[in-house]
């Protein structure tokens, strides 16, 4: 059986267990280091079992074909995974985890794909300084996977260079729609700057050197010339107004969480059918909801945002903006998403609700804040691990964060970004 409790934001653990644990805490935790909880030694038994999965899976389950005779139909939609470096020129941050949850996307292709309606292509960095980009197609009842690049020294943090890349995918798997799974951490929109004080990222890896600033990202899809269907985030602290704001111009829904998100991610065998197709958002919202409900860390938050109507609330939001300055002194009673002391994220619901003292304005803030995230679940509770390891008791959520409110230093360059200047 195998546990894991990871953040994709700050390493953490994981597990595997023959048999099953008692659990206890607190957690031992190392960045870029594999431990077992409560500080006690892995077994290598158990690091070959880890390591002979991977390999398996990526033997069997997916498996190179280079007999392609280069013909690329058009399909109805493919969706580009793209999974960046997420960790440190020493340590493999999330690869592993990454590959798990490949492993049952590809279970999913298999039992439920139609290549000739969706395909699906896949980029991953598997070291610092190299990745490779696969076509994953179901061949009878497997998922047969046909890698047709590998890149050495891929520019992962410009708009260019990453453009160039899903362009090649696309170049590959044509469509006419198209939706993109980003694995890896996250820290909303903040700037690769405070990198540093994070030890984190806005999304990629944990070293200033491996960071993405989402700009950079923003851009990079909007520069195919293709407008994305979806965006799903598998990293935490992505949902925010500030993040969808920024890829407004990119996509047509942004699927994220605005917490922290735990080890085990987007659980793929469970809710990526849902992304086939005609996507089924509700559908995926729900089925993550489920599944987190009934896990053994049941915690876990996830919102669609359309992003066709954030322009409209920041119409909105400046007229609020205009009438009202919050009271600092009910700061305290907004719901926080992180232990950050002041907290970087707050609900943004919440936040307006505190602010905003007119009752037609804020009926009118209530009823666009439904059409601006139509699907928002989230479990009692959350887990943070970093920089307070504790949980936090989700009182209200709107699905999306924001930071206008926060006093904390790390958050002051907010006042840059394309949010806040069309919302004051």
């Amino acid at each position: 059986m195998k546990k894991f409790l990871y953040i994709r934001n700050y390493f953490l653990i994981l597990s595997v267990e023959f048999p099953p644990f008692q659990q206890t805490s607190p957690l031992d935790w190392d960045v870029g280091k594999w431990q077992i909880l409560n500080g006690s030694a892995m077994k290598m038994n158990k690091v070959l079992y880890i390591l002979s999965l991977i390999l398996l899976c990526g033997m069997t389950a997916c498996h190179d074909d280079h007999g392609d005779d280069g013909r690329q139909e058009q399909a109805n939609r493919t969706i580009i995974m793209y999974f960046p470096w997420s960790g440190t020129q020493t340590s493999k941050g999330l690869y592993n985890l990454i590959n798990y949850n490949v492993a049952d996307i590809q279970d999913v292709i298999a039992s439920k794909g139609d290549s000739k309606q969706v395909r699906f292509v896949c980029f991953i960095s598997d070291s610092p300084s190299t990745a490779v980009m696969y076509e994953m197609t179901k061949k009878r009842n497997d998922c047969v996977c046909d890698t047709f690049i590998r890149f050495e020294d891929p520019d992962l943090k410009h708009a260019e260079g990453i453009a160039e890349i899903f362009r090649t995918a696309m170049e590959r798997a044509p469509a006419d729609h198209y939706g993109v799974v980003v694995g890896c951490h996250g820290m909303g929109w903040l700037p690769t700057s405070v990198a540093k004080e994070v030890k984190t990222r806005y999304f990629g890896g944990l070293t200033k050197e491996f960071a993405t600033d989402l700009p950079e990202f923003a851009r990079a899809l909007e520069n195919t010339g293709k407008k994305m269907d979806f965006v799903l985030f598998d990293d935490c602290y992505m949902a925010n107004v500030e993040v969808a704001y920024e890829m407004r111009n990119a996509t047509d829904y942004l699927i994220a969480s605005p917490n922290e998100v735990i080890d085990r991610g987007v659980p793929y065998a469970q809710v990526f059918h849902y992304l086939m197709g005609n996507p089924d958002y509700e559908r995926f919202v729900n089925g993550f909801y489920n599944f987190y409900s009934n896990y053994h860390y049941p915690y876990g938050t996830m919102s669609v945002t359309d992003c066709n109507k954030i322009q409209d609330m920041a119409d909105l939001m400046k007229r609020i903006n205009s009438k009202y300055t919050l009271d600092t002194s009910l700061l305290n009673q907004i719901q926080p998403f992180d232990t950050n002391q002041p907290s970087l994220f707050y609900d943004f619901g919440d936040y307006v609700r505190h602010l905003c003292t007119d009752a037609n304005l804020l009926a009118e803030f209530e009823a666009e804040l439904k059409e601006l995230v139509p699907i928002a679940k989230a479990t009692e509770y959350v887990y943070c691990v970093a920089p307070i390891e504790m949980r936090l008791r989700i009182r209200s959520f709107s699905g999306l964060s924001i930071s206008d409110p926060s006093e904390n230093s790390l958050t002051e360059s907010k006042v840059s970004t394309p949010w806040y200047l069309a919302t004051h």
